[in-house]
C-alpha cells in the first residue's frame, strides 16, 4: 500500500508490476463476494476508500466469528 499527497490509497499489483486504486478493488471484493456493505455512505455520497476498508474488515472479523 502506498499513500499519496491527494490522500488515494493505491495497492501494489504484481501482475503489472505498477500501483492501482484500491477503490474499485475494494468494490469489487463487496460484490464477489456477496457481503451485506453498502457503498454508499448515504443517499447521495459514496463511501470512501478508508471507509469502505474498514466495513470490510468488520465484516471479515464477524464473519470469523
Amino acid at each position: 500500500m502506498k499513500w499519496y499527497k491527494s490522500n488515494a490509497i493505491k495497492i501494489y499489483e504484481i501482475e503489472t508490476d505498477e500501483y492501482v486504486p484500491a477503490k474499485p478493488i475494494l468494490r469489487e471484493f463487496v460484490i464477489e463476494y456477496n457481503l451485506d456493505i453498502s457503498l454508499m455512505y448515504n443517499e447521495t455520497q459514496v463511501k470512501n476508500t478508508r471507509q469502505l476498508g474498514r466495513e470490510i474488515i468488520n465484516k471479515i472479523d464477524e464473519i470469523k466469528k
